[in-house]
């Protein structure tokens, strides 16, 4: 070690641990016959020595401290000082000296200047680089030295090695300042590749709990890992009990006091009278497709509204496929038609996922993406700038987050992605599925927030009338509810009970009849102005020309003349 004084009262004293450099390989050593002088203020290049943990532990070196002035002689810089104006001790001045040079090196025994081939120099002269004092066998091509943290391992040469190694420290996954909030470093560090790392354990949190009713009104809190834990609890809720309020809205609803006793909770008002219009629910007509009824109630002074029933349901008879009953939300529902328009088909095989299928736009090259969705797709590109415009731009220091980021710096768009403040809440910002109109949410999360959706059947709990089994067919359906309009009340008599044909028109005939003897289909004939012939078996000869035609019941065949 060297420390340099000045020649005044004040000196400046320049004090290293060469113990402790050499363990640490982390200062450069100069070396000459094992005597380690540590030149400080040396301004020259000189050869750097490099020592490996093993060849300091297996190579005795002797650690030389000098101390000298900062005029002083060539001893401590390597440099002579001629004159005798006011300088070092001996009268040196600082701006008049020789360097010391090869023949320095030369006298100090460094005198080789060239290694035969396949050799290389050793012990190097500090005076210059050009002098050594002997030479070794040259190292293989791929052997390195190893510096900090890095190790070598296998076979030493010439303080060189062929492989280094550091420790990785498995299971030390955190730097001191990346260790998250709600936790704490676990023992002592593990010196790895990438410096200290630590073990974790969820911070200890001494002195505070978890409330099982709720937090005291002045509590102080403190995150355990993921727990927020309080340092006092209520024993009772303070809160007003489900349906009431602490505002009294009137009337004679009553009231009651929250469990812990000191506070009053009302009821949703209630008048003081009668309702004269029980029936009537609805404080406007709004939303009436049919129309809607009036009641003026005195009790409450106002006047109330019932909806007028809507006409028989269109869906009546229509036979839908059965509802699917989803886990994760419905996939598609039925398009056989627009009553069976809510009947689910297919089901979602996972949670909805709003970003599934969302993919972003391709940047050509020369371009980068400078917006994005709310999936992280890529919706802009811009062109790219060669120069960072961000360059030397100072940013506020970004908050780390337990909940995530509330809001970020807009002090300049270079920091817009700086977190400035937190959110307080987990639950903050999360958002739920939407389910449709007949579905109910199925799962929630842990913010109450609806993850799945299920298909509700809107004829649940439905009760029908007992349907009848009919040897003719059905005559009629209920109509209590659509739920029922399938269900049969009642059923024909006979066979034909109800069945109509259709209605020929004049100089038409019908040309084929149903099973109950009504007319399914009519033709056009040419007749005479009287163009019936009553009478005669179907193709017996009519007596007007022609044959008779026609089937059925009736008792009169109409001629047909089609030559007429």
């Amino acid at each position: 070690m060297k420390t340099f004084l000045l020649k005044s009262s004040i000196a400046v004293i320049c004090l290293c641990m060469a113990n402790n450099a050499l363990a640490s390989n982390s200062i450069k050593l100069y070396s000459a016959d094992n005597v380690i002088p540590f030149n400080i203020l040396h301004t020259h290049q000189l050869p750097e020595l490099k020592l490996s943990p093993q060849q300091i532990s297996q190579k005795p070196l002797t650690k030389v401290a000098q101390v000298c002035w900062i005029m002083d002689t060539g001893d401590c810089l390597g440099l002579d000082f001629v004159g005798t104006d006011i300088g070092g001790p001996d009268g040196t001045k600082p701006d008049e000296y020789t360097p010391k040079g090869p023949e320095d090196c030369i006298n100090e025994g460094y005198t080789m200047t060239q290694c035969p081939e396949g050799q290389e120099p050793t012990k190097v002269c500090m005076y210059d680089d050009r002098y050594f004092a002997g030479c070794v066998p040259s190292c293989p091509d791929d052997y390195k030295i190893c510096e900090e943290p890095y190790y070598g391992i296998g076979e030493e040469c010439n303080g060189k090695y062929k492989e280094c190694q550091c420790d990785y420290c498995v299971g030390y996954d955190y730097k001191e300042e990346d260790i998250p909030n709600g936790y704490v470093a676990d023992g002592e560090p593990c010196s790895s590749c990438n410096g200290p790392r630590y073990k974790i354990k969820p911070n200890p949190c001494d002195g505070y709990m978890e409330c099982e009713r709720e937090p005291a009104k002045n509590a102080t809190t403190c995150l355990s890992g993921d727990k927020l834990l309080y340092s006092d609890c209520n024993d009772c809720d303070s809160e007003c009990p489900a349906g009431t309020t602490e505002s009294n809205p009137g009337g004679c609803g009553g009231s009651t006091t929250n469990e812990c006793g000191d506070k009053t909770c009302y009821y949703p008002y209630e008048a003081c009278c009668t309702d004269e219009c029980p029936s009537y629910t609805k404080s406007s007509s709004s939303g009436c497709t049919y129309g809607a009824t009036s009641c003026y109630d005195s009790c409450y002074g106002k006047t109330w509204y019932k909806c007028n029933d809507a006409p028989k349901d269109p869906c009546e008879g229509v036979s839908c496929p059965t509802a699917k009953s989803c886990a994760y939300g419905c996939a598609s529902y039925s398009s056989s038609t627009s009553c069976c328009s809510s009947v689910c088909t297919s089901c979602n095989s996972k949670p909805y996922d709003p970003c599934e299928g969302v993919s972003g736009i391709s940047c050509s090259s020369g371009y980068h993406c400078s917006s994005y969705g709310s999936c992280g797709q890529c919706t802009g590109c811009s062109k790219d700038i060669i120069e960072d415009p961000c360059a030397g731009v100072s940013c506020p220091t970004a908050k780390t987050c337990s909940y995530g980021c509330a809001s970020y710096s807009s002090a300049t768009s270079c920091c817009s992605s700086v977190c400035t403040s937190c959110k307080s809440d987990p639950c903050e910002s999360v958002t739920s599925v939407r389910c449709g109109s007949n579905e109910t949410c199925s799962t929630y999360g842990s913010c109450g927030e609806c993850l799945a959706c299920k298909s509700v059947d809107p004829c649940a709990g439905v009760s029908c009338p007992v349907a009848k089994t009919c040897d003719y067919g059905c005559a009629s359906f209920s109509s209590s509810t659509s739920c029922c309009s399938s269900v049969c009340t009642s059923c024909k008599s006979n066979p034909c009970a109800g069945v109509t044909g259709v209605s020929c028109g004049r100089n038409q005939t019908c040309s084929s009849y149903g099973s109950c003897g009504e007319c399914t289909a009519c033709k056009t004939e040419l007749t005479r102005p009287t163009d019936s012939c009553p009478g005669g078996a179907p193709g017996s000869p009519c007596s007007c020309g022609g044959t008779h035609s026609g089937i059925g019941p009736a008792r009169a065949h109409f001629c047909t003349a089609s030559h007429w």
